[in-house]
């Protein structure tokens, strides 16, 4: 009984002293710490053309269809994601106040495009409409953008979206 009880204390140290010896055993290094990827930060090219271009041609369509409301609704959209730009990438090139060049460039453009669009007036809209595309193809020529020449679309380029004016709820 006595060998019994010395062979189970025996046991009972040796599996306490195991999880310890485990522990105390070195481990093996870590893998090399990988630096995580920089934040992706878009580039002002990004943000044209994921944001301005399309509402930009949007709004040409809206403005093909008559569709005022829906026309008025992608200049406001227009005029914010310019403003939201200019937050974001606050100098084009480390070298122009993008803030500065957007309300030199197109910012009354833009309120002239909204105000005909307001008098659903169709010859008002579309020359405040050229006048917007002229004010972008200036904005990329003072920026020593010139190759980036904006026009008025001539063909419909979101083929899965209707832009004609819908009937009211």
């Amino acid at each position: 009984m006595r060998r019994l009880r010395i062979a189970c204390a025996g046991l009972a140290g040796l599996m306490l002293a195991v999880p310890v010896a485990l522990i105390a055993q070195p481990q093996p290094a870590p893998p090399a710490a990988q630096a995580a990827p920089p934040d992706y930060r878009p580039t002002i090219a990004d943000l044209m053309v994921l944001g301005v271009q399309p509402r930009h041609i949007k709004v040409a369509l809206g403005l093909h269809e008559q569709n005022w409301a829906y026309a008025a609704y992608e200049t406001n959209e227009l005029r914010n994601v310019l403003n939201r730009i200019a937050r974001s990438v606050p100098q084009i090139d480390r070298r122009f106040d993008t803030a500065a060049m957007i309300q030199s460039t197109i910012a009354m453009p833009l309120e002239d495009l909204a105000d005909a669009i307001k008098t659903k007036d169709m010859d008002k809209s579309a020359a405040a409409y050229a006048a917007v595309t002229a004010s972008c193809t200036a904005c990329h020529k003072a920026a020593n953008h010139g190759a980036i020449v904006i026009k008025v679309p001539n063909n419909d380029f979101y083929p899965d979206q209707d832009f004609q004016p819908q009937p009211a709820p």
